[in-house]
């Protein structure tokens, strides 16, 4: 038995040791649902797990040390919205957080909720930022498809739509 094993047995108190780089790289890597985008202070990214590449089709290889804002529409990008969600997270600790359209990289479209939240070292600088980003295209199909059948029932009972 090593010595920080008889250790930890004598102390229950004790933490257990934090997790490897590779240890944590396998738990992002595994949301495989969940695009995690890593950057710098200054929007360049750093890491793009495997749901990233799944969900938006660049690998890592292509994004490390580029920005994300080839995932925004061109009106967004026109807008600064990856600079807007930056600013956000730094003022207020989260960024972003709306639903919208996502462009993948073959040139397709998502319906996708993300946000933006930034990393600090132990001081509380902040030296990068975490994207979280979750495709929800077939929820917005699904909640669509409801809505149009709840609409055209209506309009065969002849009933009116609630007011909003």
């Amino acid at each position: 038995m090593s010595d920080k094993s008889a250790q930890d047995e004598s102390n229950p108190n004790a933490s257990p040791d934090p997790i490897a780089a590779p240890e944590w790289r396998q738990m992002v890597d595994s949301a495989l649902d969940t695009a995690i985008i890593s950057t710098d202070s200054q929007g360049q990214v750093t890491s793009w797990n495997e749901g990233a590449h799944r969900i938006l089709g660049w690998t890592e290889h292509e994004m490390l040390g580029h920005t994300f804002d080839c995932i925004f529409t061109p009106e967004d990008q026109a807008g600064g919205l990856l600079h807007l969600e930056i600013a956000q997270a730094r003022a207020h600790g989260r960024g972003g957080g709306e639903e919208g359209w996502r462009v993948c990289k073959g040139g397709s479209r998502i319906w996708a909720a993300g946000e933006l939240s930034p990393v600090r070292d132990e001081s509380g600088a902040i030296v990068g930022y975490v994207k979280i980003l979750r495709d929800r295209t077939l929820q917005r199909r699904t909640e669509e498809e409801l809505r149009d059948e709840r609409e055209a029932l209506r309009r065969e009972l002849g009933l009116r739509a609630p007011a909003a």
